[in-house]
């Protein structure tokens, strides 16, 4: 069974600031697209909780979005951007 995505999702990367419960966490983007990201983080976080990350796409500008953890596979994390957000448009556009 093939399985089609909403949103494209293109490589991406770049640097990723991630913060969750006052805490700010490092890491690094893997792909993106319109309605969210994978990104390799070290720190374990729990599925369905709020976040906002903060990045610079290239040849763009730089991205304050909030969003859920949405899946977990070891280091690797998906965050499912939050829709009513403008910062959306931003990365909607760039995609």
């Amino acid at each position: 069974m093939l399985q089609t995505r909403k949103h494209p999702r293109v490589p991406l990367d770049v640097d990723v600031v991630l913060s969750i419960n006052g805490q700010r966490l490092a890491g690094r983007a893997a792909q993106i697209g319109a309605g969210g990201m994978s990104l390799q983080l070290a720190a374990s976080v729990p599925i369905s909780h709020p976040v906002e990350l903060e990045f610079t796409l290239p040849n763009g500008p730089p991205v304050r979005i909030a969003g859920v953890v949405w899946w977990k596979k070891g280091n690797l994390i998906g965050i499912r951007f939050d829709y009513t957000g403008a910062a959306r448009l931003t990365v909607e556009n760039w995609v």
